[in-house]
């Protein structure tokens, strides 16, 4: 069996509203705390059934904001880490 590594052409296939939508953000420069964050965090905590939802530009920010959350306050190995939890 041959898996494909890359779906990207049918998911592309139609995306002229998203390149619209692209264009029309990226026109506004608002890229970091303007009103796309803001509604993406209103409507993502919506979706997922919390009161807020915070948007970070990595997925190490988001971890380093989920381990300050869980009150970690020195840097521990990942076993270490996962022990403590």
């Amino acid at each position: 069996m041959k898996v494909r590594y890359s779906y990207l052409p049918q998911q592309f296939q139609d995306c002229d509203d998203l390149w619209k939508d692209l264009k029309s953000f990226v026109s506004t420069g608002d890229f970091t705390l303007g009103k796309p964050l803001d509604e993406f965090e209103k409507n993502f905590a919506k979706l997922i059934g919390t009161k807020y939802a915070i948007g970070v530009n990595s997925g190490t920010d988001a971890i380093k904001l989920s381990l300050k959350v869980l009150g970690v306050k020195k840097v521990m190995k990942l076993s270490q880490l996962l022990i403590h939890l």
